[in-house]
């Protein structure tokens, strides 16, 4: 906890407090973890944090679907009481196709697992995978998860980032080995197509990635995020943010390679650590985020869920009663009139059309934003 501890320091003339509501354990593969540290781990967390309701408190750790992690679930049924599994397709060439080291078997086992031990289980697929995968395919997989899942699963279009393999592979590499990514109007589709039937089975779009067949079942830690609030991320690159009480927001992203981490926080134990050499600029980032970064970050985060933005909890970063003010009046008309958002007296909220296109909505909405 030394980390949290120069955390409350820095906080001491701010009249900071905290009441938990979440842990999150993720990051990396935490299961890997031997049990008694994730004990420890969680106790420790517990014991320097406000608590309203030790029973209510949600705590997720993330999991792979292989055979060693599941096995330690069950010597964490009382530790934790959310899991997050990455299961990303239950068919095995897309599974060799993305990486993944686990089988379809394996996934499914992993789910049923879960789902006997604890009362909340969320595990996410990918679709939007290669030109090969059709609409109807990614229908009839996501009928057959339907059948596995307790309640709670996050849907994501296959993201490619930069310096990695696949882009490469996508972007310049030879005919045997180029990936081919299905067309903007198929990922329409599918996208269309996973709200349509999610909300056939009963599961409600909360947030643009995520759906849940009711309100408990969503995930209390990332809504936190898309709402805004206050979070602190301990571990090696990991981000915080806290409202101190004049509405400064603080950023503070923690030191990425995990040996230079350790030896900022125990310098004592550097010289055990071999320091690998990083090509970024490896360093902690801590400072005050400018009124016009932080109402940026409202609006991206809060409109990608259907709770929207509160118009209050805007006009009290801009200092103005009348918040849209800020926005091009043009662009906000053009916007609700084509229903792409919908306002009223106390939120501005995407509509399904705007959630389809909501990058370029966003885009389009903050570019001519003055404050």
């Amino acid at each position: 906890m030394i980390e949290y501890n120069d955390l409350k320091e820095k906080w001491k003339d701010f009249d900071v407090k905290f009441n938990l509501k979440s842990i999150f354990i993720g990051g990396g593969t935490p299961s890997l973890a031997k049990t008694k540290t994730i004990d420890s781990l969680v106790s420790n967390i517990k014991k320097n944090f406000n608590i309203k309701d030790n029973n209510n408190i949600e705590i997720t750790m993330e999991c792979n679907p292989t055979s060693i992690e599941i096995e330690k679930l069950q010597k964490l049924q009382n530790v934790i009481n959310r899991i997050s599994i990455g299961i990303q397709s239950f068919k095995s060439d897309d599974l060799k196709f993305l990486g993944r080291t686990h089988s379809s078997n394996e996934a499914i086992n992993a789910i049923e697992v879960a789902n006997s031990l604890f009362e909340k289980v969320n595990f996410d697929l990918i679709y939007g995978r290669h030109v090969n995968q059709t609409v109807r395919d990614w229908e009839e997989e996501l009928k057959y998860a339907l059948s596995f899942s307790s309640g709670h699963m996050s849907l994501y279009n296959l993201t490619i980032e930069k310096n990695t393999d696949f882009y490469k592979r996508v972007h310049n590499a030879s005919s045997n080995r180029k990936i081919i990514l299905p067309s903007s109007d198929t990922l329409y589709d599918m996208y269309n197509r996973t709200i349509d039937v999610m909300n056939d089975h009963g599961y409600t779009q909360y947030e643009v990635s995520n759906f849940a067949s009711s309100v408990e079942n969503e995930s209390v830690h990332n809504l936190n995020y898309w709402n805004f609030g206050d979070y602190i991320g301990l571990g090696a690159g990991a981000s915080s943010r806290v409202t101190y009480p004049n509405n400064q927001r603080l950023e503070r992203v923690q030191i990425k390679e995990p040996n230079k981490y350790i030896s900022s926080l125990l310098p004592e134990f550097s010289h055990y650590l071999p320091q690998r050499k990083s090509k970024i600029d490896d360093k902690k980032i801590e400072n005050i985020l400018t009124k016009e970064e932080s109402v940026e970050e409202l609006l991206l985060l809060g409109l990608r869920t259907k709770y929207g933005v509160s118009l209050d909890l805007l006009g009290e970063y801009i200092d103005d009663k009348e918040p849209l003010r800020i926005f091009n009046q043009d662009v906000i008309n053009q916007l609700f009139d084509e229903k792409y958002i919908t306002i009223d007296d106390k939120t501005i909220q995407m509509t399904r059309k705007g959630m389809v296109l909501l990058d370029s909505v966003l885009l389009y909405l903050l570019n001519d934003m003055k404050l």
